[in-house]
């Protein structure tokens, strides 16, 4: 069974000593606590009329995060310019910890604890996580006479999950916008709003918690190294580039097209760590990937009659990424289960996503260059075979 508790809490205070200022705080705190029990009772017959004695698992798991900002906000308009800046400063603590154990074999039937299980069958594991980030940043935005619109922002963050020697990072946007329909002189029987918009903008993807850590598997025949720790390891830094036109057409259709790029470097990999370091990988920025977007939106109302409105929508988009830059040899990877783990290819050239599986030869263009095919025959299966020869 699974029991579940959460506890969630929040304050937010706000000044305002002028009409055009304000400050406000916010601070946040969530609980989440799980706990799942698996038994079977002594005895229990498996499907194949296996006997087995029983088995007992107990696993408990607790997060903890704290959330605290505080914002000041300044907003004043200026003949047909209305400004708005906000700076803010937030952190984020968030602690997990975790504990599982489980035994099989009761010695005595109708006693379902860990104690009622021999000491050579049970096992258990534990665990914890403690996260801490902060960050600051400083927004603008500008809307002059209802029509030129700029947004602007600068951000530094940091975070206990970045290498010791990466600790912060600094991002940036900037958007723009024309609403052209909104000039005087605009008179496009048709259109009733048209709007040019553009923006560039930086973000960061987090590395996981044990991506910097030396890692071991600890087991009664010894402890084996798994993956290198990295001191040097950054958050993946992606910067997009989008363009794109909106438009509201005879009161009842708008047509929204937006083209994407975007480039992420620093790329967070699980690649082969070299041999002489004695473990099997390591976690790197090591590449860059691309990408371009194409978005099309259409939005119609078909019918507006009292009583009855329907609207319809049609939706089109293309993504197509691919490596661009690889800092470390070519490698395959994959998932474990379904001996799945060297279905991908991650090399320079190569687009996200694609399989890679088992080609049987059926004929000679599918056998190794320098490879002579005379040696070869395509038998009653259609597959080529060698026949051997001189």
């Amino acid at each position: 069974h699974n029991i579940r508790g959460r506890y969630l809490g929040s304050v937010i205070a706000r000044w305002s000593p002028l009409d055009w200022f304000n400050l406000e705080g916010n601070v946040s705190y969530d609980r989440s606590d799980r706990f799942t029990e698996n038994f079977r009772p002594k005895p229990i017959y498996s499907a194949t009329f296996v006997r087995s004695e029983g088995s007992l698992g107990r696993n408990y798991a607790r997060t903890d995060g704290l959330n605290a900002s505080l914002t000041a906000q300044f907003q004043k308009r200026f003949n047909e310019l209305n400004a708005t800046t906000m700076v803010r400063y937030l952190i984020e603590h968030e602690d997990y910890e975790w504990t599982n154990t489980s035994g099989t074999d009761f010695t005595a039937t109708g006693v379902w604890t860990l104690s009622n299980i021999p000491n050579a069958n049970i096992s258990g594991s534990s665990g914890s996580e403690f996260t801490r980030a902060d960050g600051f940043f400083l927004i603008t935005n500008l809307d002059f006479r209802d029509r030129y619109i700029v947004d602007a922002l600068v951000r530094q963050d940091g975070s206990s999950r970045f290498g010791p020697n990466e600790r912060r990072k600094w991002y940036y946007r900037g958007a723009g916008a024309y609403r052209i329909s909104e000039e005087d002189w605009f008179n496009v029987p048709g259109v009733d709003e048209m709007k040019f918009r553009y923006s560039i903008g930086t973000a960061g993807n987090t590395p996981s918690f044990s991506a910097q850590y030396e890692t071991y598997s600890v087991s009664a025949t010894g402890i084996t190294p798994v993956t290198l720790g990295n001191k040097d390891l950054k958050p993946e830094f992606a910067t997009e580039q989008e363009m794109g036109i909106d438009l509201l057409l005879f009161g009842r259709m708008s047509l929204d097209l937006t083209y994407a790029k975007s480039v992420v470097e620093d790329q967070i990999l699980q690649v082969p760590a070299l041999a002489y370091s004695g473990f099997s990988s390591q976690w790197r920025n090591a590449g860059t990937l691309e990408s371009n977007t194409f978005e099309a939106t259409l939005n119609a109302t078909l019918i507006r009659r009292p009583g009855l409105t329907w609207n319809s929508r049609l939706l089109f988009d293309r993504t197509r990424q691919k490596i661009t830059k690889l800092d470390v040899p070519a490698y395959r990877t994959g998932h474990d289960e379904q001996s799945l783990d060297v279905s991908f290819y991650i090399r320079e050239g190569e687009a996200i996503g694609a399989f890679y599986g088992v080609q049987f030869a059926t004929k000679c263009a599918h056998l190794p260059e320098g490879v002579d095919c005379s040696r070869f025959q395509v038998n009653d299966d259609g597959f080529l075979v060698w026949v051997g020869g001189a």
